[in-house]
């Protein structure tokens, strides 16, 4: 849905195209001063709007821009991305939002001709065409790809093309073509929160609720109704229950997809009778979809393993055209059960585990050298977590959603998150701090399941039983009731080691493409291996990796 934008900065000259239309809060406006572009949906505009006392919002961009320079991005709320250019000062800035799901990738030249754009594999193709280029394969990520299954770190899967990461601005003197990058948002500098936990639960719902008022209220704004994934998680049902305690009931509908007759779909659906919403349920049955490779790995880009979202996209699929173009922002609870206890390894701060990383540990000795680079030391492990694996990995399904429109979370938004991740470790342990929140702030979430547990999440001893006890449990009762089906919202190896077609579509998939990475040794006997397993999940990497190589280098 999302088109963006290109430049090139090429003999001082600066040519650019906008590929979107006039929707949401898009801009593109110049006049003798300047150049300005920005694609997104801005929650605070409002606040803005009223705060400048103008209707208009191109003013108040510049505005921010003359007070704030290069930190200007951080007064916006939201989903964005775009650039000013100052041609007074022959400067050019161009920004992300502060979770990066909003992309933008770079490239220059030896001889400094600069090239930016929105789609990676459309910049590869402008730059291919504009320069005497071969484009290459980058190596270290497709070691990052093949050991944790996303790249780290500014690096892409081609040589010389980088992701401007996010909270982050480049600043481009036209002038001289030398550029630096900047961050205007990041999470290195919290400190541990010093108050009572009681002050704690109390300053975590008032900042959730205010962030969940500021998206809902956007829905308004727009004139759409609101739309609510929901689960049997704790994260989405925490978003939809803030949003009914402050009057987001008419135009609420609930979306929920899952296996059928799973605890997501059963949890979903006693929520909605509940509260009487109306409930969209698309059941993941048969899971054909997951032969949706190439298209997946297009919407990611090559960063993420492409079935991480492929079941968003077989659910959206679903919906009638009619109700897509109701929809306002898609409210979903991203990376709550992460910064509130998952990405937590210990009670105790602690430097990054390379370990907690990799998936296929059976390469981590071989591949470690090219990983270790991208570790920062001045990030404590659950924030490094955070920008990797939340902003990195778990954002692949904010890309499927922005097919239809933005997805939103308040868990994402700027204020909450530093408060969360400065809660003290042993607070956070096990998503102790989580369910007492709820406990304390709202009930009503707590009267029904947690598919991580299998209980009800009103206390804190059930989490710990829920997930050393009751969930093998489960487990064991489904295999026992020959419904191995049931032991997950998608349980891919369930329906991909009982459907031959769906087996036959991958391993032509492999022996056609496993050619394109002949130039590497190393990788293709890791993929090689990883194919070889029963395992699908690691099928999935070694698919991965040849559907990008025929992305870009086929």
């Amino acid at each position: 849905m999302f088109s963006g934008f290109d430049l090139q900065l090429k003999d001082k000259s600066l040519k650019y195209n906008v590929y979107f239309n006039d929707v949401f809060d898009n801009l593109n406006y110049e006049d003798s001063d300047y150049i300005v572009v920005l694609e997104g949906c801005i929650l605070n505009k409002s606040k803005l709007l009223q705060t400048f006392q103008t209707d208009a919002f191109t003013e108040i961009i510049i505005q921010l821009y003359h007070k704030k320079r290069e930190l200007f991005p951080n007064e916006l709320s939201g989903e964005f991305r775009g650039f000013i250019f100052d041609k007074k000062k022959n400067k050019l800035l161009i920004y992300n939002n502060h979770t990066g799901t909003q992309r933008v990738f770079y490239h220059q030249t030896a001889q400094h001709n600069f090239y930016v754009d929105t789609n990676l594999l459309r910049l590869t193709k402008t730059v291919k065409d504009s320069e005497i280029l071969d484009l290459k394969p980058n190596s270290d990520a497709f070691y990052h790809l093949v050991t944790i299954g996303y790249i780290l770190g500014h690096i892409s899967p081609l040589k010389n093309f980088f992701r401007l990461l996010e909270g982050s601005i480049i600043l481009m003197d036209n002038i001289s073509g030398y550029y630096e990058i900047k961050h205007y948002f990041d999470l290195y500098d919290i400190e541990i929160f010093k108050g009572s936990k009681k002050e704690a639960l109390l300053e975590a719902d008032h900042l959730f609720n205010e962030a969940v008022i500021e998206e809902y209220e956007k829905d308004l704004e727009m004139g759409k109704e609101h739309f609510t994934t929901i689960s049997g998680g704790l994260d989405s049902r925490l978003v939809l229950f803030y949003a009914l305690k402050n009057n987001f009931r008419k135009g609420q509908r609930l979306f929920c997809f899952s296996q059928k007759n799973y605890t997501d779909e059963i949890v979903a659906k006693e929520i909605a009778e509940s509260e009487k919403l109306k409930l969209d349920f698309v059941s993941l049955e048969k899971f054909e979809f997951i032969s949706n490779i190439d298209k997946l790995t297009k919407i990611s880009e090559g960063f993420n393993l492409y079935f991480g979202s492929i079941h968003v996209d077989f659910a959206m699929s679903k919906l009638k055209e009619e109700e897509k173009k109701k929809i306002g922002l898609i409210h979903t609870g991203q990376i709550g059960g992460g910064v509130l206890g998952s990405y937590l390894k210990s009670k105790n701060p602690r430097p990054i585990d390379i370990s907690t990383l990799v998936y296929n540990k059976e390469f981590l000795e071989e591949f470690k050298e090219y990983i270790t680079p991208y570790l920062s030391e001045k990030y404590r492990e659950d924030i490094f977590l955070t920008k990797t694996s939340g902003f990195n990995a778990t954002i692949l399904g904010s890309l499927v959603f922005n097919q239809y429109s933005y997805q939103s979370s308040p868990f994402m938004n700027k204020d909450f998150l530093r408060f969360i991740l400065s809660i003290p470790y042993e607070w956070r342990f096990r998503s102790n701090f989580y369910v007492q929140w709820i406990k304390s702030y709202c009930k009503p979430a707590t009267q029904f399941v947690w598919e991580r547990t299998h209980m009800k999440p009103n206390a804190k001893w059930k989490t710990f039983l829920g997930d050393y006890v009751m969930r093998r449990v489960f487990n064991y009762y489904q295999k026992f009731r020959n419904k191995s089906e049931n032991v997950s919202m998608f349980p891919y190896q369930y329906y991909f080691d009982r459907n031959e077609k769906l087996r036959k579509i991958y391993d032509d998939y492999f022996l056609e493409n496993i050619k394109l990475i002949d130039y590497d040794y190393k990788l293709t006997e890791a993929v090689k291996t990883l194919y070889s397993k029963d395992d699908f999940h690691k099928k999935v990497f070694a698919i991965h990796i040849l559907s990008v190589h025929k992305l870009y280098f086929s």
